[in-house]
């Protein structure tokens, strides 16, 4: 399904929808819409994928963009859990997760990356943050 909406050197709308079954997939639904305006000048865009993957486990993806004159943010964040079977009795677990953020403005800015990925216990997981506003600045790392 996708819809639109405009008006002439005013603004733009669209909203996309579709849901499918193929035979590696159970279920899958994007949607996405967007929104651009001169008149706000802005632009915003979001979009989400959710798939469950048969016998697997499931798949999620998440895009948010937006740009005005003062502000554009990115954001982007991505899952997927599994259960692959490696032999009649056992099965292995697998987790991913990755978010990224990018948001800047004039009183502040902040960026975000995380990733995470998982096997059965065993888990490696990284956070980057840098954050800053008028008065402070501070950044962070953290691994494990």
């Amino acid at each position: 399904l996708i819809t639109t909406e405009s008006a002439t050197f005013s603004y733009f709308k669209f909203n996309v929808s579709n849901e499918a079954e193929t035979p590696v997939m159970r279920k899958s639904l994007f949607v996405a819409s967007g929104h651009a305006s001169i008149q706000d000048m802005k632009i915003e865009m979001k979009a989400n994928h959710d798939a469950e993957l048969i016998s697997l486990g499931l798949l999620s993806n998440v895009f948010n963009f937006k740009l005005r004159p003062v502000e554009f943010v990115l954001e982007f964040q991505n899952k997927a859990n599994a259960r692959v079977p490696i032999s009649d009795s056992l099965t292995n677990k697998i987790d991913f997760q990755n978010d990224y953020l990018v948001d800047l403005r004039p009183d502040g800015q902040k960026m975000k990356g995380l990733f995470l990925a998982q096997l059965n216990t065993n888990k490696i997981a990284s956070n980057l943050t840098y954050e800053n506003n008028r008065n402070e600045i501070g950044a962070s790392a953290a691994m494990e």
